[in-house]
């Protein structure tokens, strides 16, 4: 009887939801009843698995199936986390840096008043509050053990290893001609390079823990992400990722615990740059110009003007937010050609945020930015007075990370919303709501 309701349903899914997945969707909730159900008592698994989906290469998922997913995680994480604060009686953690980006969210709600393109702007809206519950509410709330931070970045570890394997499987299908930009399924060639920057945080905070599997898998299993990082990142011809992995080896230098990744990074470098340059070409091209079109920031010289000629005309109150693509047509015109283009993307996260939400809404997403980046010095601080152990290779890890994902942010297009800068500022975050196993008193947050 049980079968015959559930192929009912299915064969009924046609009706209930307007797509040619349908089915596959009524079966997936069939099966995440049960899940959910063991998420409740233990909602940190519906974080896990909501940040691995969020990190998997476009196009591995079909775009419907993957955007009905996501949301559906989205929301059974955030009801999960909250049904476990009312059980438990718990208090909800608040970070400053999370208020900021609150009050920002809140003022790009408010510019949706005189914008030109309304459904554009509550689109937008909707993808910076998934990003905003997800990495600055239920990260930070629920990372907050030893335990779930080691289960936190084994996820992003098994992000990484999903894109080394998708890289694998698109060479093998699809074949890789040197000097053509290498995209796996439909990720973008410059987000291809960030996600493996970002998750790469996960694989060597793995090779660090002393564990049993260290020497054995973790760290061999490190020394081989790095070498296939730099050959995704070089076919990719993405000059933004290629410089910021660069910088972050060299950033790992300056730590005990991650100089040996430092060191194999930057002489894989030059072993894979002497030994198969042709790996470099489509990179080594955009670096040289050879294409007469190009430019050295790839054309985005011609996208900045624009961006700050309509910020000097219009510096207080923006066009909205998500409007940013739409009004630069008309500036942009000045610059180059726009034959053809329905928008242009800013490239820069900060002129972004101004032509889109003002003065106003520019300085709350930058000291968000900013304050997260303070609390993370001054978790590293304390926790070099409390000696504690655990957290010790933590801050070399995602300070580096961090150092070198911030040259390609500054010239990302959309990345200002993206998911890769949101994770970033959970990283950060993370320290500020950890309680350490060996101490009984909760840190506090000022």
């Amino acid at each position: 009887m049980f079968s015959f309701l559930i192929a009912l349903l299915i064969a009924a899914s046609f009706f209930l939801i307007p797509s040619d997945y349908a089915p596959i969707f009524i079966a997936a909730l069939i099966v995440l009843i049960p899940v959910v159900f063991y998420w409740i008592k233990k909602p940190i698994y519906a974080l896990y698995t909501v940040v691995f989906v969020s990190l998997l290469p476009h196009g591995l998922i079909p775009q419907d199936i993957y955007d009905y997913l996501y949301k559906l995680l989205a929301i059974v994480a955030t009801v999960t986390w909250l049904f476990d604060i009312l059980r438990r009686r718990g208090k909800i953690l608040v970070t400053p840096t999370t208020l900021f980006i609150f009050f920002f969210m809140l003022w790009s709600l408010v510019t949706l008043f005189w914008t030109n393109n309304v459904s554009i702007g509550i689109t937008f809206l909707q993808i910076y509050l998934a990003r905003f519950v997800i990495f600055l509410l239920l990260v930070p709330n629920l990372i907050r053990s030893d335990n779930h931070l080691d289960g936190f970045m084994t996820v992003l570890a098994l992000s990484a290893w999903t894109l080394v394997l998708s890289s694998v499987i698109t060479v093998l299908s699809t074949g890789y001609l040197p000097g053509m930009r290498f995209k796996v399924f439909e990720e973008n060639e410059n987000a291809l390079g960030i996600l493996t920057l970002v998750s790469m945080s996960g694989v060597v905070w793995k090779a660090l823990q002393p564990s049993k599997l260290k020497v054995k898998i973790w760290k061999p299993l490190a020394f081989l992400f790095l070498l296939a990082a730099i050959g995704i990142i070089a076919m990719s011809g993405s000059r933004g990722s290629l410089i910021s992995l660069f910088v972050t080896f060299v950033v790992f230098l300056f730590w005990k615990q991650t100089r040996v990744f430092g060191k194999v990074g930057i002489l894989y470098l030059v072993i894979i740059g002497l030994l198969t340059p042709i790996l470099f070409k489509a990179t080594f091209e955009r670096f040289t110009l050879a294409d007469p079109t190009n430019t050295l920031l790839g054309g985005r010289e011609a996208l900045w003007s624009a961006a700050w000629m309509y910020i000097k005309n219009n510096p207080w109150i923006g066009a909205g937010i998500g409007n940013s693509n739409y009004v630069m047509l008309s500036y942009l015109q000045y610059f180059r050609s726009i034959l053809g283009l329905n928008y242009a993307p800013v490239h820069n996260p900060v002129l972004t945020i101004w032509m889109e939400t003002g003065l106003p809404g520019l300085i709350l997403f930058l000291t968000g930015l900013i304050s997260a980046a303070v609390f993370f010095i001054k978790q590293y601080i304390k926790n070099k007075s409390l000696d504690y152990d655990f957290l010790r290779p933590y801050f070399p890890i995602i300070g580096s990370v961090f150092c070198g994902y911030m040259l390609s942010w500054i010239k990302g297009g959309g990345i200002e919303s993206s998911i890769s800068y949101f994770l970033i500022l959970a990283l950060l975050l993370i320290p500020s709501s950890f309680i350490p196993s060996s101490l009984s008193n909760q840190p506090s947050i000022r």
